[in-house]
């Protein structure tokens, strides 16, 4: 078969044209290294430098001036098309500039020359951040939503002082807890006081203004999100006052006529029993406003802190994905069962950008298995002979050591079970 038997006819996004002539240029990338008192250098290779390529093109005919706008609006579409090159093939590429010229001498014709880089792929770590850029956004939103449901539904004006004295005891509860997770969180110094008097004046005369004690709630579990050595430990702070502070205090569950127990979780026996007075079953639907409201945005705040988290393993991306989808889940349906239908798509809105989230930044990760080696080595061997090969042999053995709390990176014991960092994945 001879090359013109070989020729395919050019196009770009479906837009065909013939060619004159087409050049491409590529490579390697990387910098250039230098050193003094050195007459040679070093030529850092960091990759494959993109393809580019530049085709004279030519539209004729008697209505080539319709083959002409089609290619001038495939040159400025947005993003990458599929580029039919007569010698290379099919691939994606993005026009970066194009020149047409026409002539009364040369009628009935139109000659390109156009400019295109090979498109390739997404950088991954684009998607990641755009995933988690997502995150924060729908967390925002949510929250909006959460305080405005609250201050449509929370009063104690005009009502008898029993009703402002058990929220100030459930507002207490939340208090409580919310300060034991600060702290457990490893809260320090003037964050953690800050955080603290903020929570002090939470039962003051904010009981009287719904959106604003709303707005200080969201202030202090946004507050409880920004305490801690890292956005994994705020993530359990957080799914502490979700499962924790969200209860009655046993003087208000005695009050109200609720189930015995140290804690009742209001969600879980809303709506108010039959036979309450105006003020009783008012005194009854603030706890349930203030338990969804304290929720909502704890998990809310759950997923923004899941938004900055770098994960080290698929595992661990994993193990946190479920564990906060289960509780999720369990808030969407206390508050479907509930009758708060906007509160329960809320949640349902944070579990699936967090699962979408979590899944585009650890579901390529390197997964973590178990082995027990034969015999006594050295991490370095250990890890060669895991890998075979000895493409960061020094990263992946410090790993293996620091995983373990293997003492000393001379001698990993034989017959005892080791976590070892395996491969990327493909997927989720």
């Amino acid at each position: 078969m001879s090359w013109r038997d070989q020729l395919q006819p050019g196009s770009f996004r479906g837009a065909a044209f013939a060619v004159r002539a087409a050049e491409n240029s590529g490579g390697r990338r990387g910098p250039d290294h230098s050193y003094p008192q050195r007459d040679t250098g070093w030529a850092e290779d960091i990759g494959r430098a993109a393809a580019r390529f530049t085709i004279d093109a030519i539209v004729i005919g008697a209505d080539y001036m319709a083959a002409r706008d089609a290619l001038i609006a495939a040159c400025e579409a947005k993003g990458p098309g599929t580029l039919v090159h007569p010698w290379r093939g099919t691939l994606q590429a993005q026009c970066r500039t194009y020149t047409v010229a026409e002539s009364t001498e040369e009628g009935g014709m139109a000659t390109f020359t156009i400019e295109l880089v090979e498109a390739g792929e997404i950088v991954a770590a684009e998607v990641r951040q755009a995933t988690a850029d997502a995150a924060v956004e729908v967390a925002d939103d949510v929250k909006l939503s959460a305080i405005e449901r609250f201050a449509a539904g929370f009063s104690v004006a005009r009502l008898p002082a029993f009703v402002e004295a058990a929220a100030a005891d459930a507002i207490g509860v939340f208090t409580a807890v919310t300060t034991a997770a600060g702290v457990l969180q490893g809260g320090t110094g003037n964050a953690l006081r800050t955080f603290l008097i903020g929570l002090n004046v939470l039962p003051g005369g904010l009981l009287r203004s719904p959106l604003l004690l709303a707005q200080a709630i969201d202030g202090a579990l946004f507050a409880l999100g920004q305490l801690g050595s890292s956005p994994a430990s705020r993530v359990t702070a957080l799914r502490r006052v979700m499962s924790d502070g969200v209860a009655f205090p046993p003087v208000v569950a005695a009050t109200i006529g609720a189930p015995s127990g140290p804690y009742i979780v209001a969600t879980a026996t809303s709506p108010a029993p039959i036979g309450f007075t105006p003020a009783r079953r008012q005194e009854w639907e603030n706890q349930v406003a203030l338990t969804r409201l304290i929720t909502t945005i704890a998990a809310a705040e759950a997923v923004r802190s899941c938004s900055q988290i770098v994960f080290a393993s698929y595992n661990e991306a994993a193990a946190l994905r479920s564990a906060l989808q289960d509780d999720l889940d369990a808030l969407a349906v206390a508050a479907a069962d509930a009758g708060d239908d906007a509160a329960a798509d809320d949640l349902d809105r944070l579990r699936l950008i967090m699962v979408r989230d979590i899944t585009a930044r650890g579901g390529s990760l390197a997964r973590i298995y178990t082995v027990s080696p034969s015999r006594t080595l050295p991490a370095l061997a250990l890890a060669h002979q895991l890998d075979g090969t000895l493409d960061d042999l020094l990263s992946r053995s410090a790993d293996l050591v620091a995983r373990n709390g293997i003492r000393h990176p001379g001698f990993v014991m034989g017959g005892q079970p080791v976590e070892v960092l395996g491969e990327r994945t493909a997927g989720a």
